[in-house]
C-alpha cells in the first residue's frame, strides 16, 4: 500500500468486487472513520420510500456526525497518535506512508470526506424532495376535479369555522331592532319589511316553548302569493322561526341538488345563523318526498341538530332545524329553539322498561296488535313550569289506518304521558 488514497481505492474496490476487506487497526480516526462510512454506504438497502418524518431525522443525524467528526479531527491534530516502530528503530511501512504523506493525507482525506458528505447531502435533498411530493399527493386527495363540488356523506359533514351572518343581542328588542335582525338573516339590507307584537307563541316545532314578546316579521316578494315570514323573540333578539315560500320550487326556477349538497347547505345556513352551533349534535334527517303537485316537486330536505346531556344522553330543548328544496338548492324552513334547561336528565325506568310499558299499552288496541318498538330516544324538557324526562317510543309494523303511532313514557315514575308531560287517561 503506497498511501492512504491507494489504500482507499483498493478497500473500495474489494467492496464492489463483493469481498469483504478487514479493517485493520487505523491510527487516523477520520481514516478510519471514512472507512467505515464506506462500508456503510455500500450495504444501503435498495431505495424506499421514506415516511414523512425521514427529512427531520436525517437531518438531525448528520448534524450530530459532523459535529462529532469535527471534534475528533481537532482533537488528532493537537494530540497525535503515537507512530509504531518495529522494535528496532526503524518505522513501519504504515509511519513512513504517513511521513511522506503528512499534508496530502489531510487533503486526500477531506476530498473522500467532502465526496461523502456531498453524496450525504443528495440523499438529504432527495428526501426533502420526496417529502414535498407526498405532501403534495396527500393534499391533492381532498381536491376535486376541475367544476366538480367535493361533497361529504349526508349526516357526517365536517365544515369550518363561518364568520355568523346575524348574532342575537341578548335584550329585549324593539320591532324596528326585529326587522334589521331579518334582514341579517336574510343577507339582505334593503329587504322591505313589515312587522307586529305578538303577545305569545307557544308552539315552535312542535314543542311547547315560553310565553313572552314575540315579533312576526314579513316580506312580499313579487309574484309570490304567500308571504314570508320570520318570528323573532322579542326579549333577546334572536330569530326563532323563519318560512320561505319564495325559495320553493313553485317561485324559483329549479336547480336540482343532491341530498348530499342539500346537507351542506343546510349546515352551513345554521352554522351562520343559530349562536354555539358546535354544541349540538345531528339528531335526525328527513327526507321527504313529493308533497304537492306532480312527481319532483316540493322534495325538502330537512336536519335538525340539538343539545345533548353528555351523561345520559338525552336530547335537551335547545335546537336549529333547517330545510332546503331539493329542487331550487334554497333554504325554505328554519325552526331554532334555546333554553337553559337545568333539570334531571338521567332516567329511572330504563330503555327496556320503557319499551316494554310502551308495548304493553300499545297491544290493548287490536290495531296495534302487532305493534314492535321502533325509533327510542329520551328527551328532557321544561313543561309549563315543570322538568321531564321521557322516553320517546316510536312503533313500527302498523297499519296506515292507525292514529297511535308513538308513545311517551315517564322516565321517572313509568307512566305514559302526552307531549306535555302529563298523565294519559
Amino acid at each position: 500500500m503506497k498511501n492512504q488514497e491507494e489504500y482507499l481505492d483498493r478497500f473500495i474496490d474489494a467492496l464492489n468486487a463483493e469481498e469483504n476487506p478487514v479493517l485493520t487497526e487505523i491510527d487516523d480516526a477520520e481514516l478510519e472513520s471514512l472507512l467505515e462510512t464506506t462500508v456503510t454506504v455500500r450495504h444501503l438497502r435498495e431505495p424506499e420510500w421514506p415516511d414523512s418524518d425521514f427529512p427531520k431525522v436525517l437531518s438531525a443525524r448528520l448534524a450530530h456526525e459532523l459535529s462529532t467528526q469535527r471534534t475528533t479531527h481537532t482533537s488528532s491534530l493537537k494530540t497525535p497518535n503515537a507512530i509504531p516502530t518495529d522494535g528496532r528503530g526503524q518505522t513501519t511501512d504504515r509511519r513512513r506512508i504517513l511521513e511522506q504523506h503528512d499534508r496530502p493525507n489531510g487533503r486526500d482525506t477531506r476530498r473522500w470526506l467532502r465526496q461523502g458528505l456531498e453524496l450525504v447531502a443528495g440523499i438529504v435533498f432527495l428526501a426533502i424532495l420526496t417529502g414535498i411530493m407526498v405532501t403534495m399527493l396527500e393534499s391533492q386527495k381532498g381536491v376535486p376535479e376541475s367544476g366538480q363540488t367535493r361533497l361529504e356523506p349526508a349526516g357526517e359533514v365536517t365544515t369550518p369555522p363561518v364568520t355568523p351572518v346575524v348574532t342575537a343581542p341578548g335584550r329585549p328588542v324593539t320591532l324596528e331592532e326585529a326587522k334589521n335582525q331579518v334582514r341579517a338573516f336574510l343577507e339582505a339590507p334593503d329587504a322591505i319589511l313589515t312587522g307586529e307584537a305578538s303577545p305569545s307563541y307557544n308552539i315552535i316545532g312542535g314543542q311547547p316553548v315560553r310565553v313572552g314578546t314575540y315579533y312576526i316579521i314579513k316580506r312580499q316578494m313579487d309574484g309570490v302569493r304567500d308571504p314570508d315570514q320570520f318570528t323573532v323573540d322579542g326579549d333577546s333578539g334572536e330569530i326563532i322561526a323563519a318560512h320561505l315560500p319564495s325559495a320553493t320550487s313553485d317561485n324559483m326556477p329549479k336547480q336540482p341538488v343532491s341530498e348530499a349538497q342539500a346537507n351542506l347547505i343546510v349546515t352551513k345556513f345554521a352554522q351562520t345563523r343559530f349562536y354555539q352551533f358546535a354544541h349540538l349534535t345531528v339528531h335526525d334527517e328527513d327526507h321527504l318526498g313529493g308533497r304537492v303537485g306532480t312527481k319532483g316537486q316540493d322534495r325538502v330536505y330537512q336536519v335538525r341538530w340539538q343539545l345533548r346531556s353528555p351523561e345520559s344522553g338525552a336530547w335537551l330543548p335547545t335546537f336549529v332545524w333547517v330545510g332546503v328544496d331539493l329542487e331550487t338548492g334554497k333554504v325554505t324552513s328554519y325552526i331554532a329553539r334555546r333554553t337553559d334547561y337545568r333539570g334531571p336528565t338521567a332516567p329511572k325506568v330504563n330503555r327496556e322498561q320503557a319499551i316494554q310499558i310502551a308495548l304493553t299499552e300499545a297491544h290493548k288496541d287490536p290495531d296495534l296488535a302487532g305493534a314492535k318498538a321502533g325509533e327510542v330516544r329520551l328527551e328532557a324538557d321544561t313543561v309549563e313550569g315543570k322538568d321531564h324526562v321521557t322516553w320517546f317510543i316510536s312503533l313500527d309494523n302498523v297499519p296506515e289506518h292507525a292514529l297511535v303511532r308513538h308513545f311517551s313514557v315517564d322516565a321517572i315514575t313509568g307512566e305514559i304521558v302526552n307531549p306535555l308531560g302529563s298523565p294519559v287517561g
